[in-house]
């Protein structure tokens, strides 16, 4: 399953229209 949060669970907060590169990711989590 994957899903994208970016927009409403950012790592890092920014204003809007600001560009984070810690807030590209992907989270890889094994149950």
């Amino acid at each position: 399953v994957t899903r994208g949060l970016g927009q409403t669970q950012p790592l890092v907060p920014t204003p809007d229209n600001t560009r984070e590169p810690q807030n590209r990711r992907v989270e890889i989590i094994l149950r």
